[in-house]
């Protein structure tokens, strides 16, 4: 399938994607932001032939449903955070596992994930602010983000 053929997908049946995207979603930027993950992923693997709009549909279904689950770790995180600042002193524990996260982070994120990271959860700013701001795309600002996410998660499944 050549760039072509993606273009054409897209002008297409962009508004149909995109349309679903809102409906589970409720927020444009992120539906468009969706809709892109999902060409993104069209550009990124070989295909022989154009998918079908029942193919493309599904795969805007399974990105909202990946972002809605992003959110929900961002609001566990600030919730946390939030009865955190309630309790009198950290204890001797809670610093040990800040401290490894402190760690896990200089270590194992490049600073431009770190950044990112930062400005999207605890900066809470979107996306698109985040990418403008960064002077990149928002399919990289998500990529940094899943790296993020993902490493930490494995991180702390270990423990």
């Amino acid at each position: 399938m050549t760039t072509q053929d993606i273009e054409q997908l897209f002008r297409t049946h962009y508004t149909t994607m995109y349309r679903l995207a809102l409906t589970i979603l409720y927020d444009d930027d992120e539906s468009k932001d969706a809709v892109s993950e999902v060409f993104v992923h069209l550009l990124e693997k070989e295909y022989k032939e154009a998918p079908p709009l029942s193919y493309l549909l599904a795969a805007v279904r399974n990105q909202c449903l990946n972002m809605i689950e992003h959110h929900q770790v961002h609001e566990r995180i600030i919730r946390l955070l939030s009865e955190e600042a309630c309790l009198p002193t950290p204890t001797d524990i809670e610093h040990r596992l800040m401290d490894e996260l402190l760690d896990y982070n200089r270590r194992h994120l490049t600073p431009l994930t770190r950044q990112i990271f930062k400005m999207r959860y605890l900066d809470e700013m979107k996306v698109m602010d985040i990418a403008s701001q960064l002077g990149i795309s928002r399919q990289s600002v998500h990529a940094h983000l899943r790296q993020a996410i993902e490493g930490i998660r494995k991180y702390y499944d270990k423990k």
